[in-house]
């Protein structure tokens, strides 16, 4: 079981919680940026690798909450720094990977507004993610997360959580 001393295994970095408004458009673009760890995949075609190399592990975020599928037939609309990739801006632009995205079972509106729990290092622009506008900050913290975590280790916190997986691919051919 995890000790004090293994926080900083656990979360290695010194971040800070942030809590951000967003909407549902953000929601979906932040998940598309995510989605581009993935490489196309082209049906038919054997041995293909899905995880793109040039993608830091670190920058393929989930968010805990929503529910989606990933087409991995579909171009990714990002690239591994968070740059729109040639052939996805305007009219006529691909729909993106991101299908079915809920909350609660229920579709996500692109007007629809959340609040996200995120580090510091997402909140200000870090890696493929792009920084929201201070207004949109709703609370941010001085303590670190490992200190919390570490915290909660020592008061003997420990919680069963039963998740459901929150993404799962489009089914290939």
């Amino acid at each position: 079981p995890p000790t004090p001393r293994t926080a900083a295994d656990l979360q290695p970095f010194p971040n800070t919680l942030c809590a951000l408004r967003v909407t549902g458009a953000e929601l979906r673009d932040w998940l598309e940026r995510a989605s581009s760890c993935f490489h196309r995949i082209t049906a038919g075609w054997p041995d293909q690798p899905l995880w793109n190399n040039s993608f830091p592990g670190h920058a393929a975020d989930t968010i805990v909450g929503l529910t989606y599928r990933i087409d991995v037939k579909v171009a990714p609309l990002y690239d591994a720094h968070g740059q729109r990739l040639a052939g996805s801006r305007g009219a006529g632009s691909p729909r993106g990977r991101i299908r079915d995205l809920a909350h609660a079972g229920q579709p996500v509106g692109d007007d629809q507004e959340f609040v996200m729990a995120v580090n510091n290092y997402r909140a200000f622009g870090g890696g493929p993610y792009p920084a929201l506008p201070e207004s949109r900050l709703v609370h941010a913290s001085r303590t670190p997360v490992r200190d919390v975590l570490a915290r909660f280790i020592r008061d003997g916190g420990h919680r069963r959580v039963s998740l459901s997986p929150a993404w799962s691919f489009v089914p290939q051919p």
